[in-house]
């Protein structure tokens, strides 16, 4: 469910707000709004609720935000991860900023432990134009970190539940 995020200070004293960036864009192409929709919306840091588009010309959006319920409170889950690629990095804030993720830990890839897999080579076969297979054993540590993960996701969407419950 899409929610638009305003900062504290984009928002007028009539509670009314102007977007030109990235979010009028969305709002335009994606959503397709037109003046006279209203969008859910929420400011950082504050209440969510919704906000009726007032205007568009073709540039800025202006909307006027009614704030109705405080900001839910964010999951207790921490998520740890070895560095991706930039591009990955900034997918991932995002959706772990959308699931209320508490904290995320990076840590370099070639200091993360090793020890979740152990592998083997078989033996080269023809089927194969001569190349082996490599077979992977979860160790114990491993499936102690995956239950940890199950349980973490089972934690998160047991907190996740009662919104999409509400949202349909």
């Amino acid at each position: 469910m899409n929610l638009l995020l305003v900062e504290p200070e984009e928002l007028g004293g009539d509670g009314t707000c102007v977007v030109r960036d990235h979010r009028a864009l969305h709002l335009r192409s994606v959503i397709g709004v037109r003046a006279g929709w209203h969008v859910r919306a929420g400011v950082v840091g504050g209440g969510i609720g919704s906000a009726e588009v007032k205007a568009d010309d073709g540039v800025a959006i202006t909307l006027r935000l009614k704030l109705t319920e405080p900001a839910p409170l964010p999951l207790p889950i921490e998520l740890v991860l070895a560095v991706p690629r930039p591009k990955v990095l900034s997918r991932t804030v995002e959706i772990a900023a959308a699931f209320g993720v508490a904290r995320i830990d990076l840590t370099n890839a070639w200091r993360v432990d090793k020890g979740y897999l152990t592998s083997a080579f078989s033996d080269s076969t023809p089927e194969r134009g001569g190349r082996s297979k490599r077979y992977f054993k979860v160790k114990p540590l491993g499936l102690r970190t995956l239950r940890a993960s199950h349980d973490a996701l089972s934690a998160m969407w047991d907190g996740l539940e009662p919104l999409v419950r509400r949202a349909t």
